[in-house]
């Protein structure tokens, strides 16, 4: 099979193993765009390695009992499974691949209100696909659509935010400065070093 492009999907954990697992899981998608042929794998994080493994390598196996871990395993190999089946029902044409691969480039966010007013939405957008290179979240009771993500804030370049207070505005606090600093300085800190 020739693999064009690779795609990592958020899955939407299962409910009862959420409070317990807090790591995405990830469908990563290789796609032959010229054969309109689909391969997938599911990754989860391992802190051991600091990066997606394989998910029966990844901290499943040390956050849930083994029980707990066969479980979810098995459930997300069935949620895999019936994706692909999907696809392959779904994508016959090279129009409808198109249309796929453009959201799977595209994710979409929402953000709470505080980060919203202090760094606008394109901004806020900017920095989450270019900067956090996210991706989408496969909404698994609908294989026909992606769930926007909910940002409440993030951590980078030793900067702190937390948009999900109750205060107007977020807390935005440099741990290297030891002190609270403005948006632009995230926005400036983030693109600069970004950038080079």
């Amino acid at each position: 099979m020739r693999i064009n492009k690779i795609y990592n999907i958020k899955l939407n954990n299962k409910k009862n193993i959420d409070e317990i697992y807090n790591f995405p899981i990830v469908i990563q998608l290789y796609i032959d765009i010229v054969n309109i042929k689909f391969q997938a794998k599911l990754l989860s994080w391992s802190n051991e390695v600091q990066d997606n493994v394989l998910l029966e390598e990844s901290n499943i196996v040390e956050f849930l009992s083994q029980s707990e871990a066969l479980d979810c395993i098995r459930y997300y190999r069935s949620v895999l499974d019936n994706y692909i089946s999907f696809l392959y029902n779904t994508i016959k044409t090279k129009e409808q691949l198109d249309l796929l691969i453009k959201e799977l480039s595209n994710p979409k966010f929402i953000y709470t209100k505080q980060l919203i007013d202090s760094f606008s939405i394109d901004t806020l957008d900017k920095i989450m696909k270019e900067y956090f290179k996210s991706t989408v979240m496969l909404n698994i009771d609908d294989f026909n659509s992606f769930i926007p993500e909910k940002i409440n804030g993030w951590y980078a370049e030793n900067i702190e935010v937390d948009g999900n207070t109750k205060d107007e505005e977020p807390y935005i606090f440099c741990h290297k400065l030891n002190q609270i600093v403005s948006s632009e300085e995230v926005v400036n800190r983030i693109f600069k070093l970004n950038q080079t």
